[in-house]
């Protein structure tokens, strides 16, 4: 999004916040300009006028928002369908029920291999006794999903600098800890 389309949207918060605008002198309403094309800068224009305009719609406070709003406005109108976490585990429960526990998991979306771990863990919980399966393994299996969901979701509302700078970051560490091991560290 350019500088000139986030006029339109600041100019939108403008007309609807008027109150929060209002005391803002010129150089004020720039700066709120520039750092939402900062904020929105990978983002189309049409996504965030969406954003901005569910935001409106269903604020009933009165209060301008911020960015990390209207960023929460944009992933919901981006994944309406996202899996809960009883969807998730029934997909994994199923997974655990059929004999062919490679293949099941293969099938699995990369979020759920990724929380599953292997397909020996899918094997390991076919034989465990099915009160615990479906009690203690089912929630610890949900309370990660969760936490997992929620740091993708906060990564993916980051702007693409910080995600690179992320993403280094996290290769950085990984190249460490690897390094380290091999050298016979303790982690």
């Amino acid at each position: 999004m350019t500088i000139e389309q986030t006029s339109e949207v600041v100019d939108i918060l403008t007309q609807n916040y008027q109150q929060y605008f209002k005391d803002k002198t010129d150089d004020e309403k720039y700066q709120i300009a520039m750092m939402w094309a900062t904020m929105f800068l990978d983002e189309p224009v049409e996504l965030v006028l969406a954003g901005v305009k569910r935001m409106i719609a269903t604020d009933t406070k009165g209060y301008s928002p911020v960015v990390g709003q209207v960023k929460e406005n944009i992933y919901k109108l981006t994944h309406p369908h996202e899996m809960t976490e009883e969807e998730a585990w029934a997909m994994v429960r199923k997974a655990i029920r059929h004999t062919g526990a490679a293949e099941e998991f293969a099938q699995l979306p990369e979020v759920l291999q990724r929380l599953v771990g292997n397909p020996t863990q899918l094997r390991e919980w076919a034989v465990m006794e099915e009160g615990i399966v479906n009690s203690v393994v089912s929630s610890n299996f949900k309370r990660s999903y969760r936490e997992i969901r929620a740091e993708i979701k906060e990564y993916e509302k980051l702007p693409s600098d910080v995600k690179q700078i992320t993403d280094r970051l996290a290769a950085q560490m990984l190249q460490g800890s690897q390094a380290k091991k091999l050298l016979g560290g303790n982690e």
